[in-house]
């Protein structure tokens, strides 16, 4: 099985989110799965097609659809976390569901694309016309 572990806090980290993903990850390779720890990028799990157990905090808050493209779990709690990635892992079928309703999301969601929605969001504060066009 492919999972992705998106953290915002993993090794050199000292803390217990951190221990808590080695740990895990551990144990995943050691049962013959492979992780994916991401720290702290949930959007190339997406485009991966991996579903993502996170820390509800921080970037994940606004990338990751709790119960649709993965789990968020409280992010102090190492027993949620873990429940999470065995939920992911006992459920081909939950797990093949959430990669590709990650993968929904990003579809589209090129850097002018991006580019464009922030100078849209910048031209709506200021209230100015929206004159860029991007191009990379």
């Amino acid at each position: 099985m492919r999972v992705a572990i998106i953290t915002e806090s993993f090794p050199p980290d000292v803390n217990g989110v951190a221990h808590c993903v080695l740990r895990v990850a551990e144990l995943l390779t050691r049962g013959g799965h492979h992780p994916l720890v991401i720290a702290p990028r949930p959007p190339r799990a997406k485009r991966d097609e991996l579903p993502v157990a996170a820390p509800a905090a921080g970037g994940p808050l606004d990338l990751v659809a709790d119960g649709v493209t993965g789990f968020l779990v409280p992010p102090s709690d190492p027993g949620a976390f873990t429940g999470a990635v065995a939920r992911l892992a006992a459920d081909p079928a939950m797990r093949a569901a959430f990669g590709a309703a990650g993968r929904r999301t990003v579809l589209g969601r090129s850097w002018p694309a991006l580019t464009v929605e922030l100078l849209g969001h910048y031209s709506q504060v200021l209230g100015t016309p929206k004159r860029a066009k991007v191009t990379l």
